[in-house]
């Protein structure tokens, strides 16, 4: 989240991204050693976006669509890794309901700062 002055939250993507690709650096290492395998591994492999969503919602706030997407498309690729497609066949229309949730509450309670932003009065130089 950017404050007035233009700077960048601690918990930024460049963070996030740069976290993953030290850990997979690692991972793939560890692998060339035949210390890890990576076919074990690979089936949890979604949850790499898990930080995204997080940053999002630490970043956004937690009504954050765009949190919630990332968060739902984790859980439904780690089914599908995970070989659960039935599962998946089964509670999908959930995610839905999930979606609709957010909006309401986006509704309800509307984001402050974008408030502020929409009914200032002053006008960009």
């Amino acid at each position: 989240m950017r404050d007035r002055t233009g700077k960048q939250g601690w918990f930024s993507r460049k963070l996030i991204l740069g976290l993953i690709l030290v850990g997979l650096g690692v991972a793939f290492y560890l692998h060339n050693l035949h210390l890890l395998e990576l076919d074990r591994l690979w089936r949890y492999g979604p949850l790499i976006l898990l930080p995204l969503a997080l940053e999002r919602f630490i970043n956004r706030g937690p009504l954050n669509p765009e949190g919630h997407q990332t968060l739902i498309l984790v859980l439904a690729l780690e089914l599908w890794f995970l070989g659960f497609h039935s599962l998946l066949q089964r509670w999908w229309p959930l995610a839905v309901v999930w979606a609709g949730i957010v909006i309401v509450l986006r509704a309800l309670f509307p984001d402050r700062r974008r408030a502020l932003c929409q009914d200032s009065d002053e006008r960009p130089l």
